[in-house]
């Protein structure tokens, strides 16, 4: 199975102070993500490259908070364009890949849904399923 990489997930405290200090690319998406209480914004680097998936937890109790707390943010994950959720657990199953989140409906991609999962390297990767 072969995935085109979609974006780069990074953790922030504050997007706006974040894009103020960085090169960033155009901002396409700034929504409020309820099911992971943030504040998700995307970059758009042109098509030939990934875009950056900013994400700002809201609350102690964000999906992302603890990682925040823990590592005062960064690189989270990595995440993959698929055809359809059967095809993203199918590949779990086939690389011992532990689904960690999802599926659910993410707000940043115009409510496609998405999955997460962890990986033997210790790696969190997303997998957005894009409905052509």
């Amino acid at each position: 199975m072969n995935f085109r990489l979609n974006h780069i997930g990074i953790v922030v405290a504050d997007i706006d102070r974040y894009l103020k200090h960085s090169l960033s690319g155009e901002v396409f998406s700034d929504v409020v993500d309820p099911i992971q209480d943030a504040r998700i914004v995307l970059l758009d680097h042109g098509s030939e490259h990934p875009n950056t998936e900013l994400i700002q937890p809201l609350s102690i109790t964000a999906t992302t908070a603890g990682y925040l707390k823990r590592t005062s943010g960064g690189y989270h994950h990595l995440c993959y364009e698929a055809p359809s959720i059967d095809e993203v657990t199918d590949y779990f199953k086939l690389n011992r890949i532990k689904c960690i989140y999802g599926p659910v409906s993410a707000p940043a991609f115009n409510n496609q849904d998405v999955i997460f999962g962890y990986t033997s390297n210790r790696e969190i990767i997303e997998f957005v399923i894009i409905n052509d």
